[in-house]
């Protein structure tokens, strides 16, 4: 699934990810699911639990997981974003975002 050629009929994304041994840009299908991409990705990042991809996730700069069944497209992940691979269980909660002028307001 990893592909490092355009084609006309196939969208595609470049994207950097980065794993706990490797890190690697890279074109990938923008229609494909991301359940479907992991074992390639899993084998490029030399991850250990290349067995076992569904323990395996990825997560956005900003703490998003990633679905598996979501494709890179669906999520809106844009050219040029960074993408971590990581356990499952390790994935770090999304921020919380507090606006200051709400809490002003309510002071």
């Amino acid at each position: 699934m990893v592909s490092t050629a355009t084609t006309s009929r196939t969208q595609l994304s470049r994207v950097t990810l980065v794993g706990e041994r490797r890190r690697a840009d890279i074109v990938l299908p923008s229609d494909t699911p991301i359940g479907q991409l992991l074992p390639d990705i899993l084998r490029l990042l030399d991850d250990r639990a290349s067995t076992r991809p569904a323990t395996r996730q990825l997560i956005t700069s900003d703490g998003s997981v990633l679905p598996h069944d979501a494709t890179l497209s669906s999520a809106g992940i844009p050219d040029g974003a960074v993408l971590q691979l990581v356990r499952a269980h390790a994935a770090p909660p999304a921020p919380v975002v507090h606006d200051v002028t709400d809490q002003v307001a309510d002071d």
